[in-house]
């Protein structure tokens, strides 16, 4: 076996490692449930709150339509689903390949922890040249995203934390330092198309021909239907080319960075479509403020930034001097652009007055260019090490150390599996009527459901749309929302202290606390406006302050009195929004007073292990919007 064939089965098995230990922790979920011989698959991942930015996007790429009810549905932030037509025909038959939904969640983790490992190691590999260097490199960046923060610790807690980051052991109860790379929705499955555009930006710097100019370009253009961050940045970084090549006299550099600033902006047409179409609706700024566009009114700025400013100085010195005297200075470019873009992407709020969640450019960002400067020190180190006659002895300590993450991580991945077990436990019938309703309801139903919760269930496991629109996830207004609400509640009978109760974040936070397991209550008030009423203060972000989010009092009870006075009457169900079934469970049958099958025009259509199915016999509903 030739020395390149040995390498490719290296990367080949650390590839196929990392891709069984992220998608480990759900085989142990289905493992452990059919044991219990419940036919349960796993939807929530291994951070809450995720799973409403991915898994259902991946139940669309399944079924190929959008499916908030007739309400159009955003991915993310400014823009339509756009990802999903670019996307459905490379996974649409895979999925039903190996089982359809039921094999969502391993195969993407698997599919895009694999691919997120081969992209790190294809950019450590072309700065650095150094197989031993770039594979340890991949194999503990994908595990441990934050890495590059935990090198520089600022107490004894910090330093443990980074002692035990490479522990082949877990440590139950402590915070999760390790297999979090993949647990932002940015990263998957956006880092798919944000490794290659820096892999072709770094080969335009090194090589300054048209092909890699056009590569970048194309992927560019890509970013602005995975993350708003994404697209951002890489306008940032082709900027800084362009004008840092004008400066330098380098204008074959800056001519091909115009170019793939020119495709990219081709590419994204359709987003800007979509996004002046948003602009257009008179609620904009409340969806804006609602999904994490916060106007700060003010120009906030975070101490960390501080220290982070020091960080890039010191690198950007350091890179130049090792760089400079090794004559690769197309390095020294690259990682130059991605650390500048990375202060300018932090201080957009500074000059524009609006708070554009600087933590994500922390954890979604920065910490890119940052692991890839520590990387080309540690590069300086070893061959200064290496001119010792240490380098042997030295390598293989870098792949103890890569190894040892990798079994700590899939301890991880069984302890996490395990902590989080009876978060997905279901009351008796639930996931029986769920699967029924996938198998028999037809795809463009509406199922009804005043439970948050069923309705992220439904999104997940059923071709069903959901009638109670979601704030992260739709372009309806307040008004629209609200009316939704009180049908459903006035249908199901729901009086309104409930509807007080359960707006309430107080309560339900301590609701939450108290039945930790199973986490079946969602809290409706941050269901319909989810980040709207986030404390701006100062770094509150970070430092989650109790009751900072809390909805405003008087909110509450202007909602409560409106549903008291709203004048429902059942034979008006489906004049005005689409409607077909009406799900009841032992959810549902906690706040529900109704007798439905005393109700005219139902039809009872499933009744198995206490939960009831009826379909709603007599509809005018409107066509769906456009």
């Amino acid at each position: 076996m030739t020395e390149k064939q040995k390498r490719y089965l290296i990367l080949g098995s650390l590839a196929l490692a990392v891709a069984l230990i992220y998608s480990s922790y759900h085989f142990y979920l289905f493992l452990w449930y059919s044991q219990r011989g419940e036919q349960y698959w796993s939807v929530l991942p291994m951070t809450p709150g995720y799973a409403s930015t991915i898994w259902a996007r991946l139940r669309e790429l399944a079924d190929g339509y959008l499916r908030i009810a007739d309400v159009s549905l955003f991915e993310y932030r400014n823009g339509l689903t756009t990802l999903h037509p670019l996307l459905n025909p490379f996974l649409y038959y895979p999925l039903y390949l190996i089982g359809g939904l039921r094999g969502v969640m391993p195969l993407a983790d698997a599919f895009f922890a694999a691919i997120t490992f081969a992209l790190l190691y294809k950019i450590a590999h072309l700065l650095t040249g150094r197989f031993f260097l770039a594979a340890p490199f991949a194999s503990i960046f994908v595990m441990v995203r934050d890495l590059p923060f935990m090198l520089l610790p600022r107490s004894m807690n910090a330093v443990k934390d980074l002692v035990k980051v490479f522990l082949p052991v877990s440590f139950p109860g402590d915070s999760r330092n390790r297999l979090n790379f993949l647990t932002m929705e940015s990263v998957k499955p956006g880092f798919v198309i944000f490794g290659p555009f820096l892999i072709f930006v770094f080969l335009l710097l090194k090589s300054e021909r048209r092909k890699y100019a056009v590569l970048a370009g194309v992927f560019y253009g890509l970013l602005f239907y995975t993350y708003t961050y994404y697209w951002i940045y890489g306008t940032i970084v082709l900027g800084i080319i362009f004008l840092s090549s004008l400066l330098r006299r380098k204008y074959r550099t800056a001519r091909y960075s115009t170019i793939s600033l020119a495709i990219g902006g081709g590419i994204s047409l359709y987003y800007w479509m979509t996004y002046f179409a948003a602009q257009r609706l008179p609620w904009i700024e409340t969806y804006l403020n609602r999904t994490g566009w916060i106007e700060s009114g003010g120009h906030q700025f975070r101490t960390s930034q501080w220290f982070f400013y020091i960080v890039v100085v010191v690198l950007l010195v350091i890179l130049y001097r090792y760089c400079k005297a090794r004559a690769r200075m197309f390095i020294f470019d690259f990682l130059a652009v991605l650390l500048i873009a990375g202060v300018v992407g932090l201080n957009i709020q500074v000059f524009t007055g609006t708070n554009v969640q600087p933590v994500h450019w922390y954890l979604r960002i920065i910490f890119i260019p940052l692991a890839l400067s520590f990387l080309m020190c540690a590069q300086c180190v070893f061959e200064r090490v290496e001119k010792k006659g240490l380098g042997r002895p030295l390598t293989v300590i870098v792949w103890i150390l890569a190894l040892s993450v990798l079994g700590g991580s899939a301890s991880d991945a069984y302890a996490f599996a395990k902590i989080r077990f009876h978060t997905f436990e279901q009351p008796t019938g639930v996931m029986p009527s769920v699967l029924w309703m996938n198998e028999h309801l037809p795809r463009d139903a509406v199922v009804l459901t005043p439970i948050p919760y069923s309705s992220e269930l439904f999104l997940y496991y059923t071709p069903a749309k959901i009638f109670l629109p979601k704030a992260a996830g739709t372009m309806a207004g307040e008004d629209e929302m609200i009316e939704r609400l009180f049908i459903l509640y006035s249908l199901y009978g729901i009086p309104a202290s409930t509807l007080d109760a359960e707006l309430r974040n107080d309560t339900l936070a301590q609701t939450f606390i108290q039945r930790q397991f199973p986490a079946t209550h969602m809290a409706l008030f941050d269901y319909l406006y989810f980040q709207q009423f986030y404390s701006q203060a100062l770094d509150a972000s970070i430092n989650i302050v109790p009751g900072a989010d809390a909805p405003p009092g008087l909110k509450v009870d202007q909602i409560v009195s409106s549903y008291g006075a709203y004048p429902f009457d059942i034979s008006d169900l489906g004049k005005k929004y689409k409607v077909d079934y009406l799900y009841l469970g032992p959810l549902e049958k906690e706040i529900s007073t109704a007798d439905f099958d005393e109700m005219p025009d139902l039809e009872k259509v499933y009744d198995v292990d206490g939960v009831r199915l009826y379909k709603i016999q007599k509809t005018e509903a409107v066509p769906p919007r456009t």
